[in-house]
């Protein structure tokens, strides 16, 4: 009786991490009253058509360091080929999405020494910058800054080798639960490419042909460091919000004439690395969505043959005595709707305060 006691309360733990509803209750978002766009009648045509990954695409790529010669790519082709439909039409009110994740099964140990990159088709949106997407156990980036575009273009995101392992790997991609677009996935490649070094710097994972929205500027990307010592990571000496040691966020600089962003990582240990960014057009956006958000996370200890209990933020889990049998040492992170996978249409969400968690 005591050990189903343990079994029935993961089973609500599980149960609750498959559901949604939304962490926070008030988005604000701007909108809009020019629409730069490809007209309706032409994005039906266009978004018809079957594109495949080739050079004659408009191809967003992030700046990179330059390839080493004689270096072998590798390409991890997903599991089942598929296009994902993410969003609403104009003319519904429901979801249309057909499915949000693509699973890669990685055969070999990863290499620490190799850039990732994640390729796909992308349909709806500008370029990378505007999917929202994450991968594996992690949160959910991008999506912050909207700009609709109604054809096929190939897409070239980095990505760091921590996000991946060897076996399934799973990367979802995500809209807003009050945005009321759609956007189209297909083609989806992980690749392995140059050689890198693990030293500590910052990478950046923006387009080639990087824009900002009028005082509205986006950065997405990661420090990548070869040990635990800690750091402040700023940006134009304003400290960001960095989660697992990824940075995804919009600000506003309305007196940033230059439009240039010095990112710099600065260690305890008193090392300094920086970068800087230089954004070369100004456009017009569609949806902004600009929610300061910090991953709200609970760590706890079980101890053995004792009685343990764990309450957060509306979540609750207990154990009898003599139920726990090791110690246990037990993270619980909260989710928005944005990082949960897609729930089957019969689910319906009870959980109190977040969309889910992940344990």
């Amino acid at each position: 009786m005591k050990t189903s006691v343990l079994f029935i309360s993961i089973a609500v733990l599980l149960f609750a991490i498959n559901f949604n509803f939304p962490l926070i209750k008030e988005k604000k978002h701007h909108y809009i009253t020019t629409f730069t766009g490809v007209p309706i009648e032409k994005a039906k045509s266009n978004e018809n058509q079957g594109v495949l990954s080739t050079p004659s695409l408009h191809k967003n790529t992030p700046k990179t360091s330059k390839t080493v010669l004689n270096t072998k790519e590798n390409y991890i082709l997903p599991i089942d080929e598929q296009i994902l439909v993410i969003g609403k039409n104009s003319e519904e009110s429901e979801e249309v999405v057909s499915a949000n994740e693509v699973a890669f099964n990685i055969l070999d140990e990863l290499s620490i020494q190799r850039q990732a990159y994640l390729e796909y088709d992308l349909f709806g949106l500008e370029d990378f910058t505007s999917v929202s997407r994450s991968i594996n156990d992690g949160v959910s980036m991008g999506g912050k800054i909207i700009k609709l575009r109604y054809e096929w273009s190939h897409q070239v995101e980095k990505i760091s080798i921590s996000e991946l392992k060897k076996g399934i790997n799973i990367i979802r991609f995500h809209i807003l639960k009050q945005a009321n677009y759609h956007y189209k996935i297909k083609n989806a490649r992980i690749r392995f490419a140059e050689k890198i070094n693990n030293e500590r710097k910052i990478i950046v994972n923006l387009p080639t042909d990087i824009s900002h929205y009028g005082e509205y500027f986006y950065i997405n990307g990661y420090v990548q460091t070869n040990d635990e010592t800690p750091y402040t990571l700023y940006a134009n000496n304003t400290p960001l919000y960095v989660f697992n040691h990824h940075f995804d966020d919009v600000l506003a600089l309305p007196n940033n004439d230059d439009a240039t962003i010095e990112l710099k990582a600065v260690f305890d240990d008193g090392f300094v690395c920086s970068t800087n960014v230089n954004f070369n057009k100004n456009k017009q956006y569609h949806y902004l969505f600009n929610d300061k958000w910090i991953v709200p996370i609970y760590k706890i200890i079980w101890e053995p043959l004792n009685e343990n209990k764990l309450n957060f933020k509306g979540l609750s889990l207990f154990s009898e005595e003599n139920t726990v049998k090791e110690k246990m040492n037990i993270t619980v992170m909260g989710l928005r709707n944005e990082d949960m996978p897609l729930l089957d249409a019969n689910m319906v969400n009870v959980t109190a305060q977040y969309t889910g968690y992940r344990c």
